[in-house]
């Protein structure tokens, strides 16, 4: 079948450049192997054409954009949602930049790491998702992370990280229906629906689908903007797959 993705046509005019797919197949090898844009295999040209392609689309806005039209397609299970978060380890050769150099960067147990915060719908696809420090406590961006949802009825899953007094007061002001378990320093432990709370393990599962891609699992980006990328673009991927 003929490739009928449209060519992107040079600022200064001229020849166009190699066709959108050809670009994005290169983009998502790049994506799945971790590996530098300089390493790209001859097959898909010139990795600076790649590289500059990926770079205008990213400030563009267009990976934002795909994930937006996937999500919008009807095929949200909107009944419930999850929230977790997973540490990203930031690649050894970034660790010893300048202190602040890094974007979205902070230093636990783990080392230096960055935190990919998300909320699913009830079949475990991503919805939303916020980059932090590695450092950041979950429940200092939940409400930020819920705040565009519509959460009334709505059946919110989470673990004991986000269990604080003042994010269930303010969910159950909208109306929502919470299974989070308390701490182990509670002074007034909260009954837990322990049977709906299992279905919480899609979340950490979408997690376990977004670290195939090397990319993702290691961040190697400088800059949050290009790593905001990096995960808009597996995201896309669970939605396809």
């Amino acid at each position: 079948m003929k490739d009928k993705f449209l060519h992107e046509r040079k600022p200064q005019g001229g020849r166009s450049g190699k066709s959108n797919r050809a670009m994005l197949n290169a983009i998502l090898y790049w994506l799945n192997t971790g590996i530098p844009w300089r390493d790209l295999p001859e097959r898909f040209g010139s990795w600076q054409s790649v590289y500059s392609r990926f770079r205008g689309w990213t400030k563009a806005g267009v990976w934002e954009n795909i994930l937006t039209a996937l999500i919008e397609q009807d095929l949200v299970e909107e009944t419930t949602l999850m929230l977790d978060s997973t540490a990203i380890k930031v690649h050894n050769t970034l660790v010893g930049l300048k202190r602040g150099y890094h974007e979205e960067t902070g230093r636990s147990r783990g080392g230096l790491t960055t935190k990919v915060h998300a909320v699913t719908d009830g079949l475990g696809n991503p919805l939303r998702f916020l980059l932090s420090s590695g450092n950041c406590n979950n429940i200092r961006v939940a409400q930020t992370l819920l705040e565009p949802f519509d959460l009334n009825g709505k059946l919110i899953l989470a673990d004991n990280g986000y269990d604080s007094d003042k994010f269930v007061r303010w969910l159950e002001e909208r109306g929502r229906i919470v299974v989070i378990p308390s701490r182990i320093i509670a002074k007034h432990p909260q009954k837990t629906d322990w049977h709906t709370y299992k279905e919480r393990h899609l979340v950490e599962n979408l997690f376990l689908k977004l670290k195939n891609n090397r990319r993702f699992a290691t961040r190697y980006e400088k800059k949050a903007l290009y790593f905001h990328a990096v995960v808009c673009l597996a995201c896309i991927l669970v939605w396809l797959l």
